[in-house]
């Protein structure tokens, strides 16, 4: 569009310097009164040219079918250059040529206006995308940032533990890893928003990133225990993000995170499937963290759910 744009300068540029020669006179003598109302009557008709192409906007036409209507406008306008005899004065052929090259002149001067004002507007939507982009990166690098945080306080609050002794709770007859592929989900009716390790960004797949757990969302915001524990921790790693641990039986720990609300503080014996507290919203949902652990090795959760 640039480069159509220098070269409709261009041509504006000619047709000035050609409309510049044919309006110096041929006779210095001639009156100048007499080429000035010539030069009225051919404007007088220009104008009027302008004002029903202006009318019309078929200037260019961009569908077929303005083909036809295009034809009959260019008709029109060579039965109003025949019809001299309306004219106040008889037009020669150099003034007809003068003519022709002023008309030529204010199309390519409206053309080169039309140029310059898409390439404008396209310049601003150029500006406005380039700023959506770079906000978009921005969040994004937000969101990945605040993950690898996420990812590295659940560990050390996970390293941090003590060596695990004997459960003091009343544990169902089989452990943890007898249950393995059939654990209860943490929440109701709930599926799998962000799997375990590494991985795309959803809202970017140039951007991977690790993520040491499962997000999982449901229409249920209540969060529930997997299995028979203890409740070791209850931490706000975050203003609004509260994290449970729950010590199960051979050195099994399961993670809650994102919470907004937890119901039980350290040291309560839970049941399995029993209410843990209340997860937080993102994005318009109820979205959980879930994390599994067997002593310091973090593990896949998702292949320990029920159907999974």
């Amino acid at each position: 569009m640039e480069e159509q744009l220098d070269n409709s300068t261009q041509l504006t540029a000619t047709l000035e310097k050609e409309i510049k020669l044919l309006q110096s006179p041929d006779n210095p003598s001639e009156n100048k009164s007499s080429i000035d109302k010539k030069n009225k009557s051919i404007d007088t008709l220009l104008i009027a040219m302008m004002k029903d192409a202006y009318r019309q906007q078929l200037l260019y036409p961009h569908r077929k079918e303005d083909n036809a209507i295009r034809k009959s406008y260019i008709q029109q306008l060579i039965k109003h250059r025949n019809q001299s005899d309306n004219l106040p004065l008889t037009i020669s052929t150099k003034d007809s040529l003068l003519a022709d090259k002023k008309y030529a002149l204010a199309v390519e001067q409206m053309r080169m206006d039309s140029l310059s004002t898409e390439l404008k507007s396209l310049e601003e939507e150029l500006k406005d995308q380039i700023a959506s982009t770079q906000q978009a990166e921005s969040i994004l690098n937000q969101k990945t940032s605040q993950r690898a945080k996420l990812n590295k306080k659940i560990e050390a609050l996970m390293i941090g533990q003590p060596t695990a002794t004997s459960p003091s709770y009343s544990s169902s007859s089989k452990t943890l890893e007898d249950k393995k592929g059939f654990l209860p989900w943490p929440m109701n009716d709930s599926k799998i928003k962000l799997r375990y390790g590494e991985q795309q960004h959803p809202d970017n797949n140039k951007v991977t990133f690790v993520n040491s757990g499962v997000d999982i969302t449901s229409a249920d915001n209540q969060v529930l225990s997997v299995h028979d524990g203890t409740v070791i921790t209850v931490a706000n790693i975050s203003p609004s993000n509260i994290t449970v641990i729950v010590q199960h039986d051979n050195d099994y720990y399961s993670v809650y995170s994102n919470m907004a609300n937890a119901y039980k503080r350290k040291g309560d014996i839970i049941s399995a499937s029993e209410l843990i507290g209340l997860s937080n919203v993102v994005e318009g949902q109820y979205v959980l963290h879930f994390e599994l652990w067997q002593a310091k090795n973090n593990l896949n959760p998702y292949q320990w759910l029920k159907n999974n």
